[in-house]
Order: structure tokens, then sequence, then C-alpha cells
């Protein structure tokens, strides 16, 4: 697995030129992906799983279809290593 990179809501905003309320509508609808919960109020984003939401709509892919895929893939990522200490 590469090296895991966060960013914060701040530069997701900045990334995909969307408003904070844009993008937690989209979050709800499934047409954008989920942000993790660190605790408190501190929520980060997988920089890959922006980047590959950003090529998607440049090829004009359905964001749900995306999204879907996105979330596929982490749990095909990381319920393995949650399983090594269960």
């Amino acid at each position: 697995m590469n090296e895991l990179q966060f960013m914060s809501l701040k530069e997701v905003i900045e990334l995909v030129t969307l408003k904070k309320t844009a993008i937690y509508d989209k979050i709800k609808k499934g047409e954008f992906p989920p942000q993790i919960r660190m605790g408190g109020n501190t929520i980060v984003f997988i920089k890959s799983e922006l980047e590959f939401y950003l090529a998607s709509k440049i090829l004009e892919k359905d964001e749900k279809e995306t999204v879907q895929k996105i979330l596929e893939k982490r749990e095909e990522t990381f319920k393995p290593i949650l399983e090594m200490y269960m």
C-alpha cells in the first residue's frame, strides 16, 4: 500500500473549487468521496481518492459510480488490515 496522504476540508475546497455546503450535499447524495472522522471536529479526505474522483470528472464519468468504486477500494484496502488485529 502506498503512503496514505490526507487532506483537510480547507485543502479539498481549494482543490475542487466547491463550497463546503456543496461538498457535504454531494457526500449525502453519494456523489463525492466521503470524509473520514479522526475524532472531535477533525475530518480528513484521502488524497488519492480525490485524485481519482477528479480524473473521473474530467472523463465525464458518473459521480455515483465513481464514489461506489472508491468505497469498494477502501473496503478492499483496509478490511484486511483490520482483520489482522481482530
